[in-house]
């Protein structure tokens, strides 16, 4: 909200500062995780401080590398720092080689090992062997003999609390979620950002009776939510990240080793009600030789087409210098390269902002997601381009199950009618809000071959539709 206020200021120095005239302090917490807007507004903050020097700017963070932050904003007069004490109880950490021995868990190997190499160096040979064998892959089996071996401690010590599994991703999580089916006495949940609130809700109250509630969650549960009563944390390590390649202009989201701050808040999560351990599925060499200290930043990792515009569009000409003043200065190429986008989607007209790329810089969407729905408003078509623009944004309303592919694919092709998927797709939602209105029952000739997702989608659709009431029907 204060980012979006200083957006809308008017752009000058004198707009931005004039637009916290009524702001005494500013808190931002978890300033470690350097999100895109975060660090947008670390800038646009540091040249308000330079003319309010009565105005408090305070960043939180459990793992903040204070240094780094001090000289950023030292030049504005002195920075102080205060350390408050944490209330955890203290966790007791669990490398891999530990938890192999602990749950006797063997590969199938036999023992038979490798060469030594860092990871495994001075390891007993049976254990070498299991290490070098998983290798870089999550093992599901370990993770379900971990858990065996913390319910049956716990138990044993007739105490309760939950177990917080940490993976990259909703497909992970799924697959270890099956796996944990052979443990009965388990109350296994999601958590994950893609579940509606009510879904997320359910994994803060206490397990049934008689059962051992088991969290499997993705870093969303690092810091965004706290769930009291874990006692247990098994972390492995791994997390999705963004990246891009400025130079072939090409995003792709890949699995990637989680920075040691990141593990740090992990760990935290098994030390809220009671002294904790956790299980780290990977090596001690891996935590100091694979791990960054701290994450990348994400103006690093992404496209900055959206973040040039948003400049561009507060009223600053000079894009590149003005993000070269950041904390961590993205990439000249992908300044250079996102510039040229904008002038070829008809944002920028040289260095001067379009009618177009004022509206533009007001959606919260995909730049070309939200030219798609401007132009829909100007030519009378503004709903079906909000929804086709939420399934650009979310993904297409069918599933294909692995064994229904073609009855999937002609169920599909029956919407679209030769014109395209994004159509198809547009038709078929359209039939099912049609049949929601109507309180109607899906046809069996619906239930072959697909599914429609509904949750996340429409909450998509409705995020985007709220942004576009504004729009005029010319521009």
């Amino acid at each position: 909200m204060l980012l979006r206020r200083l957006q809308t200021s008017g752009g000058s120095s004198e707009d931005v500062v004039a637009s916290l005239a009524d702001v005494s302090h500013v808190i931002i917490d978890e300033v470690h995780e350097r999100s895109l807007d975060t660090d947008f507004l670390l800038v646009l903050l540091r040249d308000v401080l330079k003319k309010r020097k009565d105005l408090k700017l305070i960043l939180m963070s459990a793992t903040l590398d204070a240094g780094v932050f001090e000289d950023y904003f030292k030049s504005n007069g002195r920075v102080g720092r205060v350390e408050i004490s944490g209330r955890t109880y203290p966790v007791e950490d669990y490398y891999l080689d530990d938890v192999i021995q602990m749950t006797g868990f063997n590969s199938g190997r036999g023992g038979r090992r490798d060469e030594d190499d860092a990871d495994t160096a001075g390891m007993d040979s049976d254990v070498a062997a299991a290490i070098q064998s998983i290798g870089m892959r999550i093992n599901y089996d370990l993770i379900t003999q971990t858990v065996r071996e913390i319910d049956a401690e716990l138990s044993h010590l007739k105490q309760g609390g939950g177990i917080l599994i940490f993976l990259p991703g909703v497909v992970e999580i799924s697959r270890t979620m099956d796996a944990l089916r052979s443990v009965h006495n388990l109350h296994v949940l999601p958590l994950h950002a893609s579940l509606q609130s009510s879904e997320q809700r359910r994994v803060f109250p206490h397990a049934p009776h008689g059962k051992r509630k088991v969290v499997v969650a993705t870093n969303v549960a690092e810091t965004s939510i706290t769930i009291d009563d874990i006692v247990a944390v098994i972390d492995t390590g791994r997390v999705k990240e963004t990246s891009y390649d400025p130079q072939n202009n090409m995003r792709k989201l890949e699995e990637v080793w989680a920075s040691r701050a990141a593990c740090k808040q992990r760990r935290g999560r098994a030390g809220r009600v009671q002294a904790g351990k956790c299980y780290k599925l990977y090596t001690r060499n891996a935590e100091m030789s694979k791990m960054m200290e701290r994450p990348e930043p994400e103006i690093r990792r992404v496209p900055l087409e959206q973040l040039c515009l948003s400049v561009r569009a507060m009223g600053i000409k000079e894009v590149a210098a003005f993000l070269a003043s950041a904390l961590t200065p993205p990439e000249s190429l992908a300044v250079d390269g996102a510039m040229d986008l904008l002038g070829r989607m008809g944002a920028l007209d040289g260095d001067d902002l379009t009618a177009l790329g004022r509206h533009l810089s007001m959606i919260p969407a995909d730049l070309r997601c939200g030219k798609l729905m401007v132009y829909g408003a100007m030519f009378g078509c503004l709903d079906s381009c909000v929804t086709i623009a939420a399934i650009l944004t979310v993904k297409s309303p069918f599933v294909s199950p692995q064994d229904k592919r073609e009855e999937a694919k002609s169920a599909r092709a029956k919407f679209a009618k030769n014109q395209g998927d994004l159509i198809g797709d547009l038709k078929a939602f359209e039939h099912w809000d049609e049949m929601v209105s109507n309180r109607a029952w899906v046809s069996n000739s619906w239930s072959s071959g697909f599914v429609l997702i509904t949750s996340a989608f429409d909450k998509a659709k409705s995020a985007i539709g709220a942004q576009t009431t504004t729009f005029p029907t010319k521009l």
